[in-house]
């Protein structure tokens, strides 16, 4: 599969979980810079502040059988700039009553371009059993705490900068595919539709977000590994 095509002056943030001992689960962020490309040195340090600044953050959210592993930054300018992480490991506290696996709390993200197609979001391993008003949804306190953390945190990556002379300017969306689509025939006959990858991706800026009230589904947490 070839590379995906540079993103100028946008970095990308990976949030690392362990979700019952399954430590693949991730959210992936998008953050817009202007200023001077960060060296990787930087990016250490941004992600050892970012980390020290929500630390407090996760126990309020998660149950006692998940954490928070730590965060990767990549700058997505060009295949050689600088990228950088922190490990760490912040146990929940919510207590015992947990969820399964693919329970996921869904974060939408608001842009000012119409399209079709899904909108960006964020799936987190939060929330316990007495979170829910009903087995789908939320309860009001639940979403409230949900979305006041969730700003604290997301208010933590610019203040955890700036990153060198990297200035930290807006929460983003990457668009790398759109029209036009095309279709392939796979070995068995079976046709899908693919689209394009864009020659120059789409930056849309993000200028807000809502937490469902709905309990989202990360089914493959779920799925057994041997």
């Amino acid at each position: 599969m070839p590379a995906l095509p540079p993103v100028s002056q946008v970095l990308k943030l990976t949030l690392h979980w362990d979700d019952g001992s399954d430590m693949a689960a991730a959210t992936i962020l998008h953050w817009q810079y202007l200023g001077g490309a960060p060296t990787s040195a930087q990016i250490n340090t941004f992600c050892t502040n970012f980390n020290a600044l929500t630390a407090a953050e996760w126990p309020i959210v998660l149950d006692a059988d998940s954490k928070y592993l730590g965060i990767d930054v990549i700058d997505l300018s060009s295949s050689t700039s600088g990228a950088g992480s922190a490990a760490t490991s912040v146990n929940g506290a919510r207590g015992t009553a947990i969820l399964g696996a693919g329970s996921a709390v869904l974060a939408h993200y608001s842009i000012g371009r119409r399209y079709r197609g899904g909108k960006p979001r964020s799936y987190l391993p939060w929330g316990v059993s007495d979170d829910l008003s009903s087995r789908q949804t939320w309860g009001g306190a639940a979403v409230t705490s949900f979305t006041t953390t969730w700003a604290a945190i997301l208010n933590a990556v610019p203040a955890a900068g700036p990153i060198g002379a990297a200035a930290l300017v807006s929460q983003c969306v990457v668009s790398y595919y759109g029209p036009p689509n095309r279709t392939i025939t796979g070995s068995t006959g079976r046709v899908r539709t693919v689209s394009t990858t864009r020659a120059v991706p789409i930056v849309d800026l993000i200028s807000g977000f809502t937490i469902s009230p709905k309990v989202a589904s990360q089914r493959r947490r779920n799925l057994q590994r041997t």
